[in-house]
């Protein structure tokens, strides 16, 4: 999956959610610095 896909997909849901009361949706490790690797990624 892509994962700008999904995280369109889930920022979207969170805004049906919960509105203004979400002040700040971003990403962590390799994604938020921008040096993530195909073989990364790992679905549960």
């Amino acid at each position: 999956m892509d994962i700008s896909i999904f995280m369109e997909s889930f920022k979207d849901n969170l805004l049906h959610l919960f509105g203004d009361n979400l002040l700040f949706l971003g990403l962590q490790g390799s994604y938020g610095r921008g040096r993530q690797r195909r073989q990364a990624i790992s679905i549960l």
